[in-house]
């Protein structure tokens, strides 16, 4: 803008001034042009006068001839005949009555004209004056033409216009400066004012230079408050939206009519996103078609996408089942007319299956013994028994497989319990060493009857948890290590402390029957048992690694097992230090 504007000043000023100088050069020619007329007026007027009073009109004029060779002198008869010429012989030119300033001369008594040439780009003036015996006197002299005269002062001329385009430069300079100065002390008045950056000696300055621009500036000045409050709430209404939707656990897509993605949230983003980082991947994703994004099970028809009702459907995706929900969005938000969400379902899909397999497991579990109980109360009652011993030998069964059912009972309420216990809760300092050596001394009756040695290696450190569940977990472990070994067998139970992690180890490894690889990762689950019937027999209920499991996940530590068929059990505990 300062460019455009400084340029057309200086041209418009460069031709004022080329113009200004031609007019000039004109009017002085011109000038000059009616002084010399008015010269050859009066010197003509005087040679009439002397020719009058002379006797001898031809030797006067030769003589002025020789004395202003600049000068034509003609004398012409009253018939338009030459009787004589300064510059040519009379009897070579033509008759002159015709002429403007010789006709003029004989009917008024004077005429005068001026006749340009153009092959000689001269101007002859001609004066006329009317003699008393009626002959025309008439004087000439050539002038050039308008530029003739300014090659002389064309040195001076140029000197001048040069001056004169330094002038208009600097003047040009000036005023363009002068325009443009209150606009950008405005610019940057208005780009500070907004922002709270301009000082009170800014404003001052700028309402005493220019005052014109102070009900423009009041208004611009209240709108960008105005404005710049506006966008402050707008921008802590959309990072606030931002923080909310990026911290959802679903995924929301907003899309168009065709199906294109609009926006979408941070966990939408890492589920479609395959190794990108968040940001490109983010601006890549906007204006694509989500279809071809989903896997092929997953992706609906045209037909279906455009139906103007909530749409339901599953899918799944890197071993994890969602659920996506395509509804319309009441109203439209700009070119966003839909909305997906897409919930990760994998959780409750296999917290539903375990329910059920629970279920099932604790109706067959239970189902056996009472079953048994129902058989052996029949046979009493209905006297199908040879002796009295056999009254005392039921009573024993019946007793048995009710003292199975009730520790399985109390196995599954156990478990429960320690599902509803917050971690948060579990505090306590317990010495796990000590608890280990109680629980030793519990089960020396039967480690001496089944045969089985326990080796310790304990510590003094004490880990945070509950007292009562740890020894649970002990329990089970060594329980565990003494019921599957063989007899003569050793359970090695052993603790370490972990500077490092700040993490008490404790490791339970026993010589017995040992686990299939096939089967390993099941054995943490409920009622699993690896061999049936021996479990039954030893009067297992497939719970008791599964309470460890869940006692250590509850205490925030990490359990680990190694087993080969034949040659025994490590399980590795990992336990947060008190």
């Amino acid at each position: 803008m300062k460019k455009r504007i400084y340029l057309h000043l200086f041209l418009v000023g460069l031709v004022c001034i080329l113009v200004t100088a031609l007019v000039c050069a004109f009017a002085s020619w011109q000038t000059t042009k009616r002084q010399t007329l008015y010269d050859l007026q009066q010197a003509a007027q005087l040679m009439a006068v002397d020719m009058d009073h002379h006797a001898d009109s031809y030797r006067l004029l030769r003589r002025s001839a020789h004395s202003a060779p600049d000068l034509r002198f003609t004398w012409i008869d009253r018939d338009g005949t030459v009787l004589y010429d300064s510059y040519e012989p009379a009897e070579n030119l033509p008759n002159h009555k015709d002429r403007p300033e010789v006709a003029a001369a004989i009917g008024e008594g004077q005429g005068s004209d001026a006749r340009s040439s153009k092959t000689l780009q001269e101007v002859t003036l001609y004066a006329a004056q009317k003699l008393d015996n009626g002959t025309i006197l008439r004087v000439a002299r050539t002038q050039t033409e308008l530029f003739r005269p300014l090659e002389q002062l064309l040195p001076w001329w140029i000197i001048s216009l040069l001056f004169l385009i330094a002038i208009c430069q600097f003047t040009v300079r000036r005023l363009t400066q002068g325009l443009l100065d209150p606009l950008e002390q405005a610019t940057r008045y208005l780009s500070q004012i907004g922002q709270g950056d301009t000082t009170e000696e800014e404003k001052q300055l700028f309402h005493t230079s220019y005052p014109e621009l102070l009900p423009f500036l009041a208004t611009i000045d209240r709108q960008g408050r105005q404005l710049s409050k506006s966008l402050h709430e707008l921008e802590q209404e959309r990072n606030t939206m931002k923080r909310i939707t990026d911290n959802l656990k679903e995924g929301v897509i907003l899309l168009d009519d065709q199906m294109r993605i609009q926006w979408i949230n941070a966990w939408g983003l890492q589920l479609l996103q395959q190794e990108e980082s968040l940001s490109p991947f983010r601006q890549k994703l906007l204006g694509r078609f989500l279809m071809p994004l989903l896997p092929k099970g997953a992706r609906l028809s045209t037909d279906r996408t455009r139906e103007n009702k909530a749409i339901t459907w599953n899918m799944k995706l890197r071993r994890r089942q969602y659920q996506l929900t395509l509804r319309p969005l009441e109203p439209p938000q700009e070119r966003a007319t839909r909305m997906l969400i897409i919930i990760d379902i994998t959780e409750a899909r296999e917290r539903e299956q375990l329910r059920r397999d629970f279920t099932a497991n604790v109706t067959h579990e239970l189902k056996t013994p009472l079953t048994s109980i129902s058989g052996f109360a029949e046979l009493m009652e209905a006297g199908m028994y040879q002796k009295k011993e056999d009254i005392a030998h039921f009573g024993q069964l019946i007793r048995q497989e009710a003292k199975r059912l009730l520790e399985m009972i109390n196995s599954i309420i156990f478990l429960a319990k320690i599902e509803e216990v917050p971690s948060g809760s579990l505090q306590e300092a317990v010495p796990l060493g000590g608890l280990i050596r109680s629980v030793i001394e519990f089960m020396e009756p039967y480690c001496k009857d089944k045969k089985v040695t326990i080796h310790c290696q304990l510590i003094e450190d004490k880990v945070r948890g509950s007292s009562s569940m740890l020894r649970e977990m002990a329990m089970n472990l060594i329980d565990n290590g003494v019921k599957y070994n063989r007899s003569g067998g050793h359970v090695y139970v052993t603790m370490q402390r972990d500077m490092a992690q700040h993490q008490v180890v404790l490791t339970v490894r026993d010589t017995g029957i040992g686990i299939p690889e096939d089967v390993q990762e099941r054995v943490f689950e409920r009622f699993y048992r690896v061999d049936e019937s021996r479990s039954k027999k030893s009067g297992g209920s497939g719970l008791g690694l599964s309470i460890v499991k869940h006692i250590v996940e509850q205490h925030r530590g990490t359990i680990e097992m190694i087993s080969r068929v034949n040659e025994g059990t490590t399980f590795v505990i990992r336990l947060p230090e008190a």
